[in-house]
């Protein structure tokens, strides 16, 4: 069988996270990587879109993901360095914020209704 790829691979099998829409996450593992790229393996994957960040607290790395190929529950893609800024919100963290954010509308428009009533 001939070796198609480009740039030789090594494997791992590091924890992860996908961060994308600057609030959602996804825990996945970093399988495979290469100079330019990784193999993740996640659960949800229809989820994730073509571009996402890639966190992995171990290495204290962050990069641009681009996704390249999608089989299953594994996507190949290439990574882009990214400066690492603040740490992902958890999923949980997600849904609480965006529960009170629309505790805080409900509450404003009733505020604008109690106002203009007087």
């Amino acid at each position: 069988m001939q070796e198609r790829r480009k740039e030789q691979r090594w494997p791992a099998y590091l924890g992860a996270t996908a961060i994308f829409n600057q609030q959602l996450c996804a825990n996945c593992l970093v399988k495979n990587t290469s100079a330019a790229g990784a193999k993740l393996v996640l659960h949800n994957m229809p989820l994730i879109p073509d571009e996402f960040d890639v966190v992995v607290p171990r290495k204290n790395a962050q990069w641009r993901a681009q996704v390249r190929w999608r089989r299953f529950e594994q996507i190949g893609v290439e990574l882009a360095p990214r400066r690492a800024a603040e740490p992902p919100v958890s999923l949980e963290e997600a849904r609480r914020l965006r529960h009170l954010k629309k505790q805080n509308a409900a509450l404003r428009r009733r505020l604008s209704v109690l106002q203009d009533g007087e």
